[in-house]
Formats: structure tokens, C-alpha cells, sequence
């Protein structure tokens, strides 16, 4: 499996949300895990369970000095803990997602939104980021309740979340470099391998998981939820054209080749496209003001304009033929 350390996209503005929401992560663990016993308490009342999800007015709270779990109405839950005030368990869906395992846990996931959250939230703005990270988590939360559903063990991490912002970058920024570590190599590949055989793997996991009847351990089926929920959202939140625009930035970046004139929407020729060196562009007439088709001695080299890499395709259009 690829390490992420750092992708190719240049950032038209400062990530902070993504930054606020790694804070966030960091600091929320930093208080839950002061004793290894502050950090199961937490995990037992602020992660989800699934039984408690499927089980309206149904709580979980731990027995046998935290050796087990039992479920039961509130009424004979203060039977066992009398006096306990646990919170409401739609609550649990958003306080889950800033709850990590471990430290390992923890910097896993924040590397990862680290290195992909950033490109996403300059693509959708910040609100819509954050928005797009809640909806995707809540889809994780969704996907392994569904999957487990009589599991009364807590479920915490923000990797569903994560899985989300990964699918929105697999879907916009494929062709985007990223620097990564492949067992202890660092290498230059881009982001479609390194996502794509993060998915893979998580696929694998399930199939596995989903033989052995396995609950527990990593909840690889939030991974899946939240990672088809960011795709399906992409398509909903970014139209057919931005898309389109943000895919040829990362192609740019990525050296694989520039683009070209835009042609009007309907236009039965389009002009063609040359393979070159990142910083060089060849520059066609556009096939509307000509009677004949192009061809390619007629490309003319022409400098690479600075330009807006999260602009529009018009936009984008505009600046490379002012």
C-alpha cells in the first residue's frame, strides 16, 4: 500500500478547514485519551454502535470491568449504573468521526486528509467542504450499521469521512501527482494508483471480513459506504464542465499534456491535441473560424500563460487565449 506525504496541486487559497478539522481530530484525542480508561469511556459513549442505532430507545454501556458490553432501555441501564447520563445516540453520528483508536489511528487519517482534503475544499469552498465531510461520514456510519447490524461494539475514527474526501479527489484530480512511500521508497506516482489500490484493498478486506463473519476489528464497510457516498456527491455538487476543467489542471500539473482551445458546446470538430512537455503549449485556430479541419503541421508553439488551476473551463479558456 502507497503513504501519501504530498500531492502536485498548487492551492489557490489556504485549506483552513481541512486544517480546522485535523485540529479539531488532534485535540478532541488529546482530551479523550488523558488515561486508557478516559479513552474507553469515551469511545463506549461518544462512538457509535450499531445495536443502539437499530434499536430505538436501546443504550449500550460496559460490564465486567469493561470486559463486555450490555443493551437494554434506559430504565435498566440505570440499574446497572445508577445516575449515568449517557448522550442522545443520533449524537454518537457526529461525536464518532473526532474519536480515534490510538495514535497510530489517529495519524493515519489525519495524513490522509492532509494530503487530499486540501485540493478538495479549493474545488468546493469551505462550507461545502465541510458539509461534504459530515455527509460523507454520516454515510459511513450508515454503510457499517447496515452491515453489522446487531453489533454492540463502538465504532470511532474519521476514516469514513476521509474515504469520502478520497473519492471526491479519485473523481476530480486522477491524473494529480502525489510523493509517497511504497513500503520504505519514496515515489512519484499518480493519485489514481495510489487511491485506486487503497480501494482495492478495502474491497479485499470486505470480501474477506464478509467470508470469515467477522465483526470488529476495522470497519472496512464505513470505508466503502463513505467512499460511495463522495462519488455519488462529487457529481452531485461539481457539474459535468467544472469537472472537466479540474481533471485538465491535474493533467497539467501532472505533465501529462496541456490543453487546448475549448470548443463551443455542439461543435461537431474539435482541435487536436498534442502531447508535450509541462510549461509548453501548442496553440490551434479554433475549428469554428475555419473552413478546413486541423492539422497538425498547423501547431504553432506558444509560452505556457500563468493561469488559475481551480478556474473554470471558460475561464480557463479565456486566460490561455488573452
Amino acid at each position: 500500500m502507497f503513504l501519501p506525504l504530498k500531492d502536485n496541486l498548487p492551492k489557490a487559497s489556504f485549506p483552513m478547514m481541512t486544517f480546522v478539522l485535523i485540529a479539531l481530530n488532534i485535540a478532541v484525542y488529546l482530551m479523550a485519551s488523558s488515561t486508557p480508561m478516559a479513552a474507553t469511556n469515551a469511545a463506549i459513549l461518544y462512538g457509535v454502535i450499531p445495536y443502539e442505532l437499530m434499536h430505538s430507545g436501546v443504550q449500550c454501556v460496559p460490564v465486567e470491568n469493561m470486559t463486555a458490553m450490555a443493551c437494554g432501555t434506559t430504565a435498566e441501564i440505570q440499574a446497572i449504573y445508577p445516575g449515568i447520563d449517557l448522550p442522545p445516540t443520533w449524537l454518537t453520528v457526529g461525536t464518532s468521526m473526532f474519536l480515534h483508536g490510538g495514535l497510530a489511528h489517529l495519524i493515519g487519517n489525519m495524513l490522509f486528509l492532509f494530503v487530499f482534503g486540501g485540493a478538495l475544499e479549493n474545488a468546493l469552498g469551505r462550507l461545502s467542504f465541510l458539509l461534504f465531510y459530515v455527509v460523507g461520514g454520516t454515510a459511513a456510519v450508515l454503510g457499517q450499521t447496515l452491515w453489522d447490524t446487531g453489533s454492540p461494539i463502538p465504532m470511532v475514527g474519521a476514516s469514513g469521512a476521509i474515504a469520502a474526501v478520497l473519492a471526491a479527489y479519485l473523481v476530480l484530480f486522477p491524473s494529480a501527482k502525489v510523493w509517497s512511500l511504497f513500503i520504505i521508497f519514496p515515489v512519484h506516482i499518480r493519485a489514481v494508483w495510489v487511491l485506486g489500490t487503497w480501494l482495492v484493498m478495502q474491497i479485499l478486506l470486505a470480501w474477506e471480513s464478509a467470508g470469515a463473519g467477522q465483526s470488529g476489528g476495522v470497519a472496512v464497510w464505513a470505508h466503502l459506504g463513505g467512499f460511495a457516498a463522495g462519488a455519488a456527491l462529487t457529481y452531485v455538487l461539481v457539474n459535468r464542465d467544472e469537472i472537466a476543467g479540474f481533471r485538465r489542471s491535474a493533467r497539467v500539473a501532472g505533465g501529462l499534456f496541456v490543453d487546448q482551445i475549448d470548443p463551443p458546446h455542439g461543435s461537431a470538430q474539435s482541435p487536436e491535441v498534442a502531447a508535450v512537455p509541462a510549461g509548453q503549449r501548442y496553440v490551434a485556430p479554433h475549428p469554428a473560424q475555419q473552413s478546413q479541419p486541423v492539422q497538425p503541421q498547423q501547431f504553432v508553439r506558444a509560452p505556457m500563460p500563468a493561469r488559475d488551476p481551480f478556474a473554470p473551463p471558460q475561464q480557463a479558456s479565456q486566460q490561455a487565449t488573452g
